[in-house]
């Protein structure tokens, strides 16, 4: 697996993000957590490489559909 270039995440900047959401968690709770987020993360980053410019859109919208209800 090829190591990120991204610095761990701190149990401090996990704080500060719940924090932000409005969500408190005791210091025991964020030091199980923070390996957990920094693996959803990690898995963010990986879909981000997936070439997705050939695949259509799962849902297509026809303008002529719409435009001939009116």
């Amino acid at each position: 697996m090829e190591q990120s270039e991204r610095p761990g995440l701190s149990q401090n900047t996990l704080r500060r993000f719940a924090e932000l959401a409005g969500v408190k968690f005791s210091e025991d709770r964020l030091e199980r957590i923070v390996p957990r987020v920094e693996r959803y993360l990690g898995d963010v980053s990986r879909l981000e490489e997936v070439d997705v410019s050939e695949a259509e859109p799962a849902v297509v919208f026809s303008m002529k559909q719409e435009l001939d209800n009116e």
